[in-house]
């Protein structure tokens, strides 16, 4: 999604966030959760192959449902 939304240049900034805030949080003594996505973070980080239509740009209902889909996923590992 952040590749349809950002472009290749976002994703990759987008992504080395997240692996470094996965990496803060194991090293502040995290779960063993967030152990897990970080070795799987490591392990599968190459390059997808580039879409047909990269050059057309994400509309705005698109783009409130990427954002709304990411909310779901935060709130679903958020702890009460």
């Amino acid at each position: 999604m952040s590749l349809a939304l950002f472009g290749r240049q976002g994703s990759s900034i987008l992504g080395v966030v997240v692996w470094v805030t996965l990496l803060l949080s194991v090293l502040l003594g995290g779960s063993i959760v967030l152990q897990g996505a970080w070795i799987m973070s490591c392990r599968s980080n190459d390059l997808e192959a580039p879409c047909r239509d990269e050059v057309d740009p994400v509309n705005s209902f698109r783009s409130q449902m990427i954002f709304g889909l990411w909310f779901v996923a935060v709130l679903s590992v958020t702890p009460m």
